[in-house]
């Protein structure tokens, strides 16, 4: 979150006051179609949920019936590869197990989606020692 506050205060001022918004846009643009596909589903992961990302996608001025195509299309299965991909081996760490299939949604990542959580909160969930589940 540090790192958004320093771009949120300094980084977009700076954009905003020297860059105008259609060239801003145009180079996010080109950014957004070479980006690895893990990659994206991380950026829409991190918007917290489908309505969160939607929020940004009205605030870069996406229409919204493009915003509802788009994310059938492309965001949504993005996510979903980055839930398989990443946000498994988190929960899997975190619940000291191995996972036992590829999680793909909130109800079944509860730890990992909140392990940003637990360190601001100073937990100790990270040190508590590895026990394997009993099989």
């Amino acid at each position: 979150e540090a790192l958004y506050k320093d771009e949120e205060a300094i980084c977009l001022p700076l954009m905003r006051a020297f860059f105008e918004p259609a060239m801003v846009g145009k180079r996010v643009g080109d950014v957004m179609t070479d980006v690895d596909p893990l990659v994206l589903g991380m950026f829409v992961h991190n918007h917290g949920s489908k309505a969160g990302f939607k929020a940004f996608m009205t605030q870069e001025g996406i229409p919204s019936y493009l915003y509802a195509l788009s994310w059938s299309l492309a965001f949504k299965g993005k996510r979903v590869l980055y839930r398989k991909q990443m946000e498994t081996h988190v929960q899997a760490i975190l619940q000291g197990h191995p996972a036992e299939k590829a999680y793909t949604s909130k109800a079944t990542l509860p730890l990992a989606m909140n392990c940003g959580e637990f360190s601001r909160q100073g937990s100790n969930a990270y040190n508590k020692p590895h026990r394997p589940k009993p099989r």
